[in-house]
């Protein structure tokens, strides 16, 4: 020790040497940070929920609007003014049922000595016809007898169709929706009378988009609910052959029995056409994120306990839920915490019917 002690600058080296030592040694620290944070991140806790496979109705659903299967404007044929109205404003009528008449005013006298002249010209055709086959007349003056016969018969048959026209009947049974006459009115010809609506059959109008109109076919089954909560079935009865050109949407007509007339032409109805049962899993939209790419995404634990991403679909839209599909039969998705984990990570699940606080929220 007197020959160390005697020696001081032998400690001071000494002293240096341990410190380096120390400095440059590897740390323990440094080389697991990685390790570390793997640990950390496989130590989190998510609450899961195992899922059992279940079924769900695929609809078509969109937003149509009710019009009736026939409408009609009725109009006066002949000009005149009206004598009788047969008919009343929002009364039903059936098909071939007077509406309104028009004065005939001189056609029943017209009528009349059209025929006089059509029995005279008949009787002088018949003699002059005898007379042509004795020879004793030319076959020229027994074929203007037929032109002036031909003639009066037309006349007769042409006031015949014009007294037939003065009545203005329901060409098919409705309501009638409105009455644009009244008794002592002056019409044209051409003049509107009334407008008749058949509400026995009522048509939903409404537009699908081009991604989804393969899925419908002319026949299918679809259920029509108004905004009153009046629900019925109908069955699509067309299927435009052509997209609109600005909306890309196709027109779709479903047909709906209405002979009790309990629904009305021009109302807002929500059609819902089934598709088919589908696999799919009713959930909570937070659950649900998004990729980069815009797809819809749920996260997942695998049987090895790592976070997996699974591409879903939307089913079907409710007002608790929705209706998802593309989920792995009898999988764990992550209720709570999946804010906290990434795809790939291990992770340390619990049902969420078990009560616990140890989860990292």
């Amino acid at each position: 020790m007197r020959w160390l002690t005697d020696r001081p600058y032998l400690i001071s080296i000494f002293i240096l040497i341990a410190v380096m030592v120390w400095m440059f040694a590897p740390k323990p620290e440094e080389e697991d940070t990685e390790q570390t944070v793997a640990t950390a991140r496989a130590l989190q806790k998510v609450q899961v929920r195992q899922l059992e496979t279940s079924q769900t109705e695929l609809t078509l659903d969109f937003t149509g609007r009710t019009r009736p299967l026939q409408e009609a404007q009725i109009a006066a044929e002949v000009g005149g003014q009206i004598m009788t109205i047969g008919a009343e404003r929002g009364s039903r009528v059936e098909a071939g049922d007077v509406i309104a008449s028009l004065d005939p005013g001189t056609l029943v006298e017209q009528l009349e000595s059209a025929k006089a002249d059509y029995d005279v010209a008949r009787a002088d055709y018949t003699a002059k016809t005898k007379l042509a086959q004795q020879g004793l007349n030319s076959s020229i003056v027994q074929a203007q007898a037929g032109a002036t016969m031909s003639s009066a018969q037309a006349r007769v048959a042409e006031l015949e169709r014009t007294l037939g026209k003065l009545d203005v009947r329901a060409p098919f049974a409705g309501v009638l929706a409105d009455r644009r006459i009244e008794q002592g009115d002056f019409v044209d010809k051409g003049h509107t009378v009334a407008d008749l609506l058949n509400l026995d059959t009522l048509v939903v109008e409404g537009n699908v988009p081009e991604t989804l109109i393969s899925q419908l076919n002319v026949g299918s089954e679809a259920s029509i609910a108004l905004i009153g909560g009046d629900t019925r079935t109908g069955n699509v009865r067309y299927i435009s052959p052509i997209a609109d050109q600005q909306t890309r949407m196709f027109s779709v007509e479903i047909e709906v029995d209405n002979s009790d007339g309990a629904m009305p032409a021009g109302m807002t109805a929500e059609v819902s056409v089934p598709l088919g049962a589908v696999s799919a899993y009713k959930l909570s939209p937070a659950l649900l994120t998004l990729s980069a790419n815009g797809d819809i995404l749920i996260a997942g634990v695998s049987d090895q306990d790592t976070v997996e991403l699974y591409p879903v679909n939307i089913v079907r839209a409710e007002a608790d839920g929705l209706w998802l599909s593309g989920i792995p039969d009898d999988a764990r998705i992550i209720t709570l915490g999946q804010g906290f984990v990434h795809e790939g990570d291990t992770v340390e699940p619990f049902d969420e019917a078990t009560p616990t606080d140890t989860a990292n929220n």
